[in-house]
């Protein structure tokens, strides 16, 4: 029964956020209200409490699946999740075991009962798997090791596969090596814990990544089946890191790109050819959501001077700790940035003179990190630069803004208060600062504008 309230609320959080003016089709307003009622209808029956005979069972089949397989979307399925739902009548139970759509993860962690009854249930249908192996204990390494021979049979239908292991693990490259995956256009590989060890795994020829994930694992760079990516993740990179060229031939050939993320490459394994070789930009179209962490000082004016983003809504950028500042990327990096700043209207400012650093975040940022299924991004900036620079990045910060935004500048000194809220209110911006000082009292400035 909770289930179904739980669903049943989704259900009508969504009809609700159908603006008045939209025009939907009579008969999707109808099965709609329809169905709103008869999920009330089987919760009163669940709850022991006098209601009319059910009316869900006189919805189409197909409309009834989609409804089942959506009170799902927060959870993995597993035979667990799914008895609830298969309790409620005989007509749900027979769709529930007859559809192979209710039967398409395979999770290790469900236990060893589990994948063959997914297979069994599933024969033809494509299959969604999850191996989580980061745990090195011995029940957990048996248990994959029983499961990934009958996950291997199936590998013409994976075309999801998310993939956990342990660096101890002596399995995991194996799979790899030995197992065909054409159908995949998910894949999501990580090492836990972080380790320095080189992991390089094979992934063969096949139908194009849509999602790929890589922590602590490459693949070659050169493979054909990175050009068509929605979005691309690769972090904890130690050992094979790709070479500028390679970066600009993957970005180049995915124009449905959408989220990426590059963080923590190893700075001592960057070859000198990032500063040397010469690049031409790229357009990414789609691409809304962009964060970069954790890079060596050299990659950072390479990436942005590679990227051309007329889409971007959500930035994450932390170019810290420059050691050769003529590559201060600062400048660049706010003209890259510009449509997600002027699109911010409450921005925090922190410029310590102390540390030369200089925290540009929206506040919608601070509340909301981005997401990267997010369907609809909301505009955020979060940068983080190491600069000598401050005042001149600022001045070229306030030439962004105008009177619909407000700024709170926090900061330890009360000359660069001064200066910066003189920039800031040419440009008709709503002005706030606080000044720290070393004993860690804060002096807050009042509210400051034109």
């Amino acid at each position: 029964m909770d289930l179904l309230y739980h669903f049943e609320k989704k259900l009508d959080a969504w009809i609700n956020k159908i603006s008045p003016g939209a025009t939907l089709p009579t008969q999707i307003v109808f099965w709609l209200e329809f169905l709103r009622l008869a999920i009330w209808l089987e919760i009163l029956k669940l709850a022991g409490a006098a209601a009319p005979p059910a009316l869900i069972h006189k919805l189409p089949t197909e409309l009834i699946i989609e409804i089942l397989l959506s009170a799902f979307e927060d959870t993995f399925r597993s035979p667990t999740h799914l008895q609830p739902l298969a309790s409620v009548c005989k007509y749900w139970r027979h769709i529930i075991l007859s559809v192979p759509r209710f039967w398409h993860v395979i999770d290790t962690s469900h236990g060893r009962h589990s994948c063959p009854l997914v297979l069994r249930r599933n024969r033809v249908g494509p299959l969604d798997v999850y191996i989580r192996g980061s745990e090195a204990s011995r029940s957990n390494t048996d248990l994959i090791l029983r499961l990934i021979p009958q996950i291997a049979l199936e590998s013409q239908r994976i075309h999801s596969l998310n993939f956990t292991v342990h660096p101890g693990a002596s399995y995991f490259q194996r799979f790899f090596q030995t197992t065909s995956l054409p159908s995949l256009t998910s894949l999501t590989v990580a090492v836990k814990p972080q380790t320095t060890v080189p992991f390089s795994i094979h992934i063969g020829d096949g139908a194009p990544f849509r999602h790929l994930n890589l922590d602590g694992v490459t693949i070659p760079w050169t493979t054909p089946r990175l050009h068509g990516l929605e979005t691309l993740s690769l972090s904890n990179l130690h050992h094979d890191i790709p070479t500028i060229a390679q970066l600009h031939h993957i970005l180049s050939s995915t124009p449905f790109l959408r989220y990426l993320s590059i963080s923590n490459w190893n700075a001592q394994l960057m070859p000198g050819y990032w500063t040397t070789q010469e690049i031409s930009p790229v357009t990414l179209p789609l691409l809304t959501d962009v964060e970069v962490r954790s890079l060596p000082e050299v990659i950072h004016p390479r990436l942005i001077s590679m990227f051309n983003l007329p889409s971007l809504k959500n930035v994450v950028w932390m170019a810290v700790d420059p050691r050769d500042w003529p590559l201060e990327p600062g400048p660049a990096l706010l003209r890259m940035s510009a449509q997600c700043i002027k699109a911010s209207p409450e921005i925090v400012i922190s410029g310590l003179r102390w540390s030369w650093s200089l925290n540009i975040t929206s506040k919608k940022w601070t509340n909301t990190p981005i997401r990267r299924d997010a369907v609809e991004p909301c505009n955020s900036v979060n940068l983080s630069i190491r600069t000598k620079h401050v005042l001149r990045l600022m001045r070229q910060l306030a030439a962004l803004l105008n009177g619909s935004h407000s700024v709170l500048f926090e900061t330890d000194s009360k000359n660069s208060a001064r200066r910066v809220r003189k920039l800031f209110l040419r440009s008709g911006v709503f002005f706030q600062f606080s000044i720290s000082r070393p004993q860690g009292f804060w002096w807050e400035g009042g509210m400051h504008s034109l």
